[in-house]
């Protein structure tokens, strides 16, 4: 467990190229069908998609597509929702609405990429047509669809989400919702504070 959490950091906290190299190889390895350490395949495909274009995309989504257990398919999943680009993760989101990703894997896939870089480019186009996001969220998992709001913590975004739950509040999920909403306060206020502090930290010196 430590091992990935390292190679994890590694690649994705410090952009080590000969790590991020060195996972791409790991991937290719997997996809072949090669067996490796579960914790390492976790950590390598992070990586991976991380720093992942298009091509990598649908090589993950391919993946998960032809997964042969349900844990490969998460995993490959956890992995497409990974991937930074914007227009990408906005995709995700798409498969999300009209039902390439499953119902019950739909609101954690959204969550994961509300956490990602381009969560705020995934806010937007989930906010501008909010009801096909609930539509594919029915029942019990409605009450999560909330889950990755409180990475949402950039100024102007967390502002928008604020305003835009004001007027559009999920009954299923109004505690959840609270909740959360009440965690991005948090989260925002850390923001506010804690930057100029790791700003000065890592300003060279001399």
């Amino acid at each position: 467990k430590l091992r990935g959490d390292l190679i994890v950091g590694l690649g994705n906290l410090g952009e080590d190229p000969d790590l991020v190299a060195r996972c791409k190889l790991l991937v290719e390895e997997l996809l072949d069908g090669t067996s490796l350490d579960p914790e390492i395949t976790t950590a390598a495909l992070a990586v991976y998609a991380r720093h992942g274009d298009a091509a990598v995309y649908e090589t993950l989504w391919d993946a998960y597509e032809g997964a042969a257990t349900p844990l490969e398919q998460v995993r490959y999943l956890r992995s497409v929702a990974s991937v930074e680009e914007p227009e990408l993760a906005v995709g995700t989101l798409d498969k999300v609405i009209n039902g390439d990703i499953r119902t019950q894997d739909g609101f954690w896939v959204f969550a994961r990429l509300l956490g990602g870089d381009a969560g705020p480019e995934v806010w937007k186009s989930a906010r501008s047509r909010w009801d096909a996001v609930l539509e594919a969220m029915p029942g019990l998992t409605r009450r999560r669809v909330v889950e990755g709001l409180p990475a949402l913590s950039q100024p102007e975004v967390a502002q928008d989400v604020q305003a835009f739950f004001a007027e559009h509040p999920i009954p299923e999920a109004t505690r959840a919702l609270s909740q959360k909403l009440e965690l991005l306060q948090v989260n925002l206020q850390m923001r506010e504070r804690e930057t100029p502090v790791v700003t000065d930290y890592f300003k060279p010196r001399t």
